[in-house]
């Protein structure tokens, strides 16, 4: 069973290739053509303009129906289930990031945390600041390019708190600590990608934002897919992150690693809290149709453990992370092997 892959290191010769039958479903033939026909997955590396996909939103990862309307055309590892809905769940976004960093506290282990300079890494850390007894508990992995994405953080907010550091973190190839690897995944999961939306997108109907085609498949898979009515562009956007990005975004960070260091990697906003939250919408995830209001909740969180604006919520979204994977990687399997393009 396949853990993790990329489509587009699947697409190139690999699709072809004998070996891959093992890991083809019994239904593969009848399964490849809608997926690549409805643009499910990003099987062209250019569409025109115009008609762009709005399901693969230019991810090379797979398409994962959690909801189990639509069965892949691989045989991939189960996928997780979705979290039933429940409108009584009030938990606040604030108080599942610090619950989850007293969880991770609690194991007394040291945690390293992959800090980024970015909103999501810089939120656990921030989390776990606020409720560790003792500093040095937390090391903090980053390098320059973390401490100058994040202006003056590193100095005001992170170096003084007593923590161990270090700055000299390699983005090529990164050496990783003892103790448990803390990341800022997955939370683009939880919110969608609202930060992409122009002003007029936010209040028009998914329908008429996606490719026609693409309408009957994703109106069957949100007949199972649990919480209120999905209606808007922002609305659809999280459910796409939930729904089909969520286990491959799982194991994003243990592509090709060792399991001595893959096991030890801890997702921090993978709990089932934070998705029952991502579900019922009982927060504002933006204000009004600015997308620089992108993870609000998460920005109204840093400005308070900061106690200032400045870098919380001025912070756009970006590409501040890099997954480090062999070039040639095609796929992880349960059983913790990588498979490169010469093994087909």
């Amino acid at each position: 069973m396949i853990r993790s892959l990329l489509i587009h290191r699947l697409r190139e010769g690999v699709i072809n290739s004998t070996k891959l039958d093992e890991f083809k479903s019994d239904n593969f033939d009848s399964l490849l053509p809608i997926y690549m026909n409805l643009k499910l997955e990003m099987w062209e590396d250019y569409t025109p303009r115009g008609i762009q996909s709005r399901v693969s939103q230019g991810n090379h990862d797979t398409f994962r129906d959690r909801t189990g309307t639509l069965p892949h055309y691989l045989k991939l590892v189960a996928n997780e289930p979705l979290p039933e809905y429940n409108s009584s769940f009030n938990k606040s976004f604030k108080q599942i990031c610090l619950e989850r960093a007293e969880e991770l506290v609690n194991t007394g282990k040291l945690l390293a945390v992959t800090w980024s300079g970015g909103l999501d890494s810089t939120t656990l850390l921030l989390s776990l600041l606020e409720v560790v007894s003792d500093p040095k508990q937390i090391k903090v992995l980053c390098n320059y390019n973390s401490i100058i994405e994040s202006g003056s953080l590193f100095d005001t907010h992170i170096k003084p708190r007593g923590v161990n550091y270090d700055i000299s973190t390699s983005m090529v190839q990164p050496s990783y600590s003892d103790g448990l690897i803390i990341c800022g995944y997955p939370s683009d999961q939880l919110f969608g990608r609202i930060h992409l939306l122009q002003e007029d997108e936010f209040y028009i109907n998914w329908k008429d934002w996606i490719l026609p085609e693409q309408v009957p498949i994703i109106e069957s898979i949100l007949e199972n897919y649990p919480g209120p009515e999905v209606i808007t562009v922002p609305q659809y956007l999280a459910f796409i992150e939930l729904n089909t990005k969520w286990d491959q975004t799982k194991y994003c960070k243990r592509r090709s690693l060792e399991p001595s260091i893959g096991d030890r990697i801890i997702n921090f906003y993978d709990t089932v809290d934070f998705q029952k939250w991502s579900l019922g919408r009982y927060e504002d995830k933006f204000k009004g149709n600015d997308n620089k209001t992108h993870k609000l909740p998460l920005k109204l969180l840093l400005r308070d453990l900061i106690g200032s604006d400045g870098y919380a919520m001025n912070k756009k979204k970006q590409a501040s992370h890099y997954s480090i994977v062999h070039q040639d990687w095609v796929m992880d399997l349960a059983d913790g092997r990588s498979l490169y393009a010469r093994d087909f």
